[in-house]
């Protein structure tokens, strides 16, 4: 090749963006034209996008495309059998894929992907989420595989992956790096900008610098470079996706300021005149500030979602048999298969769901169904994964593994409510498309009146009018107040994990309550003790006697009752899980349980009294004989009362939802004045009832502790978890209380009204700065760095009024 060639000077790849290395001959034709490409794996992905007819890519992509690797995957050992949990199987027959995307650039590569995947045979629908990475594909396995769709992932020159949520960590992790890289250049470098034009401010001639002062605009032009250059990019994709959509967003009139401030520095610099770097360093320092807080936000409540996939233990103690002998031993839970014997000891959760094959005990499936108290558990019954054994070992069959297991279930439930998540505008949205148009409107006027028809300076007009008029402040508007309002909850032990919930609360009308947990502390107390025979003191200490080496809570609460000092010892102890206890103290034969348990061992069993239905009984009886009844209760919270009516008093409808015993939510509805008070429901039965509140107009706060209740909390308009709440419970809320108490509950509405008061002054100032600053701009009244001053006095403004929240009562 000669040095005449073309080829010898430098080219670009079409695809990547990268030079194109001499003497190669990669290219591919698109459109009827020949284009270069620097490497096989551009060429391939390029020829299989022009091949597909998806060549209208090129024409879309706000930037080149990532590089493409060309180590590809054995993608056939994505269809293993045991990826089928990955792919789960719908009503339809099709699966399901949810995958992490890597390489992504703008909305025309989550077009090119959605595009290319439909027309695969067999892939039913995609979609492509460009914020998250993420992708979801339905297809018919008996037409496809999941290696083949990745394979065409990777084809078109992207990275597809299974979720992950490591994975997924560390696409979010790239992401905030490149927002703190971005922030960390523009405050470095507009530090030394603003020392110099500090200097420059001040007449340079009565201080001494005259002399350099065309040196000094230089050093500026050089440092303000990387801080146009790289650290503003973002805005300028942002105003270029958004014009290319036929909208002016608040990235147009700060892009525009950004570089015709910049340009107009530049030929000042070159002409001698007065420079506008300052204002170019501290408008990008300052807007990216805010933008990386935004960010931030957003990575923490996708962080949470994340962290579900890991609630469950990693290892099991699986029953083998091995030369005709039983052996336990550990293995991962994902290598379970249904039919699998599995060993729970008591204290250990339910990894998978079963059938008890062998032993007898109790079962604490509260954080599920909301049930109070453990459930009798034998031989023949079901569990459920995420339950936890309580009393003695069981040996389970396998019946439900991955995806299939109740938690599972429910999880999925809670990824599509949380899709449907109704969400309030903000103000600020509603009205920046004609805000950002009339500035620009008013920056054209500007140039046109003071250039032709008065014959003055334009430039310093027009970058003031920008510049002054962003619209920073109305941005900072809402999210100023509401982060200082999340920092006042805190104070006060309510974490606030979703940007928008404080807002949302306003306007809730309902509040949905779960019971046992929220309302109430989940633990039996021994409210009364009926005695047929003898003394009560006695009675007590021989109820605790017999239950003192249990951890039912039943039992717990009776050892409680019993009070310090000493007490019989129990023999001969016989449990019947879920039913009652036998022992022998002192020689004679003593029976605790149910009433049905003890009836079995005496002669006549007296008549159930007038308790509350909400109570537990315990009925002890001594040779043949029943001498005391013991009634329990699972108490309410302390403040749950004060919650209650400061919330009826603030004009609230209230309900109550529960999984446990219809009877006992009536009656602790009837104590707290609920009269909406449901028990034995599902979370399928809790989210239906939720929504068809919503379907009357209703907007519904929920406040819960349960993995049952996520799904509802995830749906909800407003969602509260409080302290002792499930991790899906929590990952799925809105708000959540870090103290044991609900009082935060009517503490978060306190503020919330509070909040909407401080945001609308922003508003209000924020507005009003505009009118009454964009007059003196465009009469030639202010100088560009002086508008750069007032734009972030008047954002220091609304950052200060929203911090009075910190001091709200």
């Amino acid at each position: 090749m000669t040095d005449d060639d073309p080829r010898t000077e430098s080219v670009t790849c079409f695809h990547c963006g990268d030079d194109v290395p001499r003497g190669t001959s990669w290219a591919v034709d698109i459109d009827g034209m020949s284009r270069p490409m620097c490497c096989a794996g551009c060429q391939a992905a390029a020829e299989t996008i022009a091949g597909h007819g998806l060549s209208a890519f090129y024409a879309q992509r706000t930037l080149a495309s990532a590089r493409p690797t060309q180590d590809l995957p054995d993608f056939d050992a994505y269809d293993d059998a045991a990826l089928d949990a990955a792919c789960p199987l719908l009503a339809d027959g099709a699966r399901e894929a949810h995958l992490v995307l890597e390489g992504m650039r703008c909305a025309a590569c989550a077009w090119l992907i959605e595009t290319g995947v439909r027309r695969l045979p067999g892939v039913l629908d995609a979609s492509v989420n460009l914020a998250t990475s993420q992708a979801r594909l339905r297809f018919d396995p008996a037409r496809t595989r999941l290696g083949d769709l990745l394979a065409a992932i990777w084809q078109l020159g992207y990275r597809a992956w299974p979720y992950d949520a490591r994975r997924r960590q560390a696409v979010l992790d790239h992401a905030r790096r490149d927002a703190l890289r971005r922030l960390g250049i523009a405050g470095l470098f507009g530090m030394q900008v603003m020392m110099v034009a500090t200097a420059l401010w001040f007449d340079p001639t009565a201080s001494g610098i005259g002399r350099y002062l065309s040196a000094l605009n230089w050093l500026n032009l050089a440092m303000t470079l990387p801080i146009v250059g790289y650290a503003a990019v973002p805005f300028y994709r942002g105003a270029w996706r958004t014009i290319r959509a036929g909208q002016l967003g608040m990235d147009v009139p700060v892009s525009l300021g950004i570089l015709l401030a910049f340009a107009g520095s530049v030929w000042h610099t070159i002409t001698g005149e007065s420079t506008y770097f300052d204002s170019v360093a501290m408008f990008v320092t300052l807007l990216l500030a805010a933008r990386f807080v935004e960010l931030l936000m957003q990575q923490r409540a996708s962080s949470l979602l994340d962290h579900a996939t890991r609630i469950l233990p990693a290892v099991v103690e699986r029953i083998e048999l091995v030369d005709g002998l039983r052996r336990v031993v550990r293995v991962p839970a994902r290598d379970l298969v249904p039919g699998d014997r599995v060993l729970v000891k008591p204290g250990s959760a339910f990894v998978v769901d079963g059938i008890v094959r062998a032993g007898a005990s109790s079962c604490d499936e509260s954080i599920l169904t909301g049930e109070s108290l453990p459930v009798a558990r034998g031989v023949g019954d079901p569990v459920l994964g995420g339950s936890t054994n309580v009393e003695s070992p069981l040996e389970i069959e396998v019946t439900a593994v991955g995806r299939g297991v109740f938690m599972a279930r429910v999880a999925e439930l809670v990824a599509r409510a949380a899709a449907g998540k109704p969400r309030l505008a903000q103000l600020a949205g509603r009205i920046s498309g004609w805000f950002v148009g009339g500035v620009l409107a008013t920056a054209v006027g500007a140039a046109l009146w003071h250039g032709l028809v008065l014959g003055q300076p334009w430039l310093p007009i027009v970058i003031a009018v920008l510049v002054i008029s962003c619209p920073c402040a109305l941005a900072l508007a809402t999210p100023a107040a509401l982060t200082a309002a999340s920092g006042a909850l805190l104070e006060r032990g309510v974490a606030v994990l979703r940007t928008g919930a404080l807002e949302d609360l306003v306007a809730v009308t309902h509040v949905v309550f779960d019971k046992t947990g929220t309302l109430t502390t989940g633990r039996l107390r021994l409210m009364e003790v009926v005695v047929h025979h003898g003394d009560e003191a006695h009675w007590r200490r021989i109820a605790a006697a017999l239950e003192a080496h249990s951890e039912h809570p039943l039992a717990t609460a009776l050892v409680e009752a019993a009070g310090p000092g000493p007490r019989p010892l129990a023999h001969a102890l016989v449990n019947t899980p879920g039913a009652g206890i036998e022992g022998t103290i002192d020689g004679v034969r003593h029976a605790l349980g149910s009433r049905r348990f003890v009836a079995t061992r005496v002669a006549t069993c007296p008549a159930p009294g007038a308790a509350a239905p909400f109570v537990q009984e315990a009925l002890l009886a001594v040779d043949g004989r029943v001498v005391a009844e013991f009634r329990l209760r699972d108490t309410l919270r302390v403040d749950a009362v004060e919650t209650v009516a400061a919330l009826r008093a603030a004009g609230l409808a209230l309900a109550i939802f529960s999984g446990d015993r219809p009877a006992a939510v009536a009656c602790i509805g009837a104590e707290l004045g609920i009269a909406d008070a449901r028990g034995g429901m599902q979370p399928a039965d809790k989210l239906a009832a939720l929504e068809a509140l919503q379907a009357d107009g209703a907007v519904v706060a929920v406040v819960g502790d349960g993995i049952n209740d996520a799904p509802m909390l995830a749906r909800a308009a407003l969602s509260f978890a409080v302290a002792n709440a499930a991790e899906h419970a929590k990952l799925s809320a809105d708000l959540v209380a870090l103290r044991d108490e609900i009082a935060g509950v009517a503490v978060a509405f306190v503020l919330a009204r509070r909040t909407r008061q401080i945001t609308r002054q922003n508003l209000g100032w924020a507005l009003g700065y505009n009118v009454f600053a964009l007059p003196l701009a465009l009469a030639g009244y202010v100088a560009p760095w002086f508008a750069a001053f007032c734009m972030s006095a008047s954002s220091l403004v609304v950052t200060l009024n929203a911090a009075r929240l910190r001091r709200t009562r």
